[in-house]
């Protein structure tokens, strides 16, 4: 039991690949306006996370929440 559940390679793919995209895009001068970086980096990894939870995320993501 995990905080993540799927195959670590591809999961791990798809969190470089989210992760390099947001970094390209902030590199290239091409995010939307009044978008930053960091509130991006955050939300991706956030709904990455969501999407592939596992049977410990809602326990994890409460105990990050009460900061600890």
């Amino acid at each position: 039991e995990g905080l993540l559940e799927g195959d670590p390679e591809k999961l791990s793919q798809l969190f470089w690949a989210g992760i390099h995209g947001v970094i390209v895009l902030h590199l290239t001068g091409k995010l939307v306006a009044g978008t930053s970086v960091e509130d991006l980096y955050a939300m991706m990894v956030t709904t990455l996370m969501r999407g592939a939870r596992g049977s410990r995320f809602k326990e994890i993501e409460h105990r990050l929440a009460r900061g600890g």
